[in-house]
């Protein structure tokens, strides 16, 4: 059996966010297919280097320091998982910003969103880059994108919410609904549909939105705010391999990974097409109210008042693909909601979202996703 190793870890596990607990719970399961692996958390590893005996083998930290420096001083091997711009010649695991903005900017625009904007804090660095990359997507897919930088002016957490709401409210004020925007965290999110609320616009019709960070407990109260799953976990696991690697002399040299962000979690905020066309827009409105139902041309074209071919048509143009796409499109997300937030059985949910039985939402799942609804619920509830 290999050698022990001890490995501190510097999360910030006692923070509730994704960052801390998800990147800690990758450090988890990498230890956990290591036996010879004993984690230590210790928030300051650094401070019992130097004039004392080293007793950690390696470190798993967010972010680089002065006191990180200590370290490598006298030789222990760290894995930053912060940002690789707080460092960039140290070996580190990191989300990757720029896949992270595309995701974001293509979800509100294959949604139908000409216009987009984005509401960050230039002091989180990883945020703006994520938010530079949601720019320049937008723009190259020929939309236009208003930046809210929110400064918080302050470290007092009550001092940052009104400086973030005093912030926030002019810049929606200047907005045309409907308009797409990108949040850097929860809190920010939920912040903006209460100010949204204030202006009369309503969530998702006039504003839809994502929240960088899928904090649960605020994102999934009404309405529920669509999220990006940044794969800290992975981030987690990876960072932790390539601990493993620098302990053990296999790699030298300082290196960066960057993982790529899971998907879109869809929730409420954004489940809605912005759409010019009224009759195509009455007709998402039913089809999404009446999922269960059974939805065909004929009747939805019926609903609205023109003939099934016009109907087929103005969807077409207005979607880029027509009516039984659409309506399977959102069948499978509503599926995917119920697995993700609700225990209850796959056929239940087959009938409820209109798939009707467990043999059909198993095919549309293993076409479409690549996994069964179950293996679904497994991976993201």
């Amino acid at each position: 059996m290999p050698e022990t190793r001890w490995v501190a870890v510097a999360l910030m596990v006692d923070q509730p966010y994704p960052i801390n607990q998800e990147t800690y719970a990758g450090v988890l399961r990498f230890a956990e297919e290591h036996p010879h692996w004993r984690i230590v958390v210790d928030e300051q590893p650094w401070e019992h280097s130097g004039t004392e005996p080293a007793h950690f083998d390696g470190v798993i930290a967010r972010g680089y320091g002065k006191s990180h420096f200590k370290l490598e001083q006298i030789g222990i091997p760290m894995v930053n998982t912060r940002f690789a711009h707080d460092r960039p010649t140290t070996s580190g695991v990191f989300i990757d910003a720029q896949q992270c903005g595309e995701l974001a900017a293509d979800h509100l625009i294959d949604r139908g969103f000409q216009r987009l904007a984005f509401l960050v804090d230039p002091d989180f660095l990883q945020a703006v880059a994520v938010c530079k990359a949601f720019v320049q997507q937008a723009e190259e897919r020929g939309r236009t994108c208003t930046p809210g930088y929110i400064d918080r002016g302050t470290k007092n957490l009550s001092g940052y919410w009104l400086a973030a709401k005093n912030g926030i409210r002019p810049l929606l004020a200047r907005l045309k609904a409907p308009v797409g925007v990108l949040c850097a965290n929860a809190w920010m999110a939920r912040l903006t549909v209460t100010l949204a609320d204030e202006l009369g616009w309503h969530v998702p019709q006039d504003v839809a939105i994502i929240s960088m960070e899928n904090l649960t407990t605020i994102l999934e109260h009404r309405p529920q705010i669509t999220s990006i799953d940044m794969s800290y976990e992975q981030i987690g696991y990876e960072a932790a391999a390539m601990l493993d690697r620098m302990m053990d002399g296999t790699q030298t040299q300082p290196q960066q990974i960057y993982v790529p962000p899971e998907q879109i979690i869809t929730r409420a905020s954004t489940d809605y097409f912005a759409v010019e066309d009224e009759v195509v827009a009455a007709t998402l409105r039913y089809i999404s109210e009446h999922l269960d139902q059974k939805l065909t041309l004929d009747r939805l074209a019926e609903l609205v008042i023109v003939s099934p071919r016009s109907l087929q048509r103005r969807f077409e143009s207005a979607l880029n693909r027509p009516i039984s796409d659409e309506i399977r499109r959102l069948r499978l997300e509503a599926a995917k909601r119920l697995l993700r937030d609700h225990e209850m059985q796959v056929g239940q949910i087959a009938r409820q979202v209109g798939f009707n039985t467990s043999v059909t939402i198993y095919n549309v799942f293993q076409r479409e996703l690549g996994m069964s609804p179950s293996e679904y619920r497994q991976k993201y509830s």
